[in-house]
């Protein structure tokens, strides 16, 4: 009687390769977050409002969704083509990339954008808040 060994490709496709993409996603968020907190606080220095922790915490949240979302859509909008040619040791070597080089330009500038935006739409509606009508 033989027994039958499961083929590599028959086994589930998960475990260690998805690790190191989790902790990346771990780390981007911790980074949005930092910088969440430092628009902020100095947006309240700046707009001379009170730092209130739920509106540092909403801040730190939108900034490290910011972060994230940066991150993972330069990986899916096509750019224009990035070819480099370099010799090494007589040989030509190209290569071709089709995306945007340099992601985290793109996924600080929005972790910075998304919750001054937001401090500023916040500050414009308290500015317009209605003022009580003497009878």
């Amino acid at each position: 009687m033989q027994l039958s060994r499961p083929r590599v490709y028959d086994r589930p496709v998960q475990g260690p390769q998805s690790l190191p993409i989790i902790l990346l996603l771990i780390v981007y968020g911790l980074a949005g977050v930092a910088i969440g907190v430092a628009v902020g606080g100095i947006m309240s220095l700046v707009l001379k409002t009170k730092l209130r922790l739920r509106k540092v915490g909403a801040d730190a949240a939108l900034a490290a969704a910011g972060f994230i979302v940066g991150m993972v859509a330069v990986a899916f909008v096509p750019w224009r083509p990035h070819t480099v040619t370099y010799i090494s040791a007589d040989t030509v070597v190209t290569t071709t990339t089709y995306r945007y080089q340099h992601p985290y330009y793109v996924a600080v500038t929005l972790a910075i954008l998304v919750p001054l935006a937001s401090e500023l739409y916040s500050f414009s509606r308290s500015r317009k808040a209605p003022i009580a009508k003497e009878s």
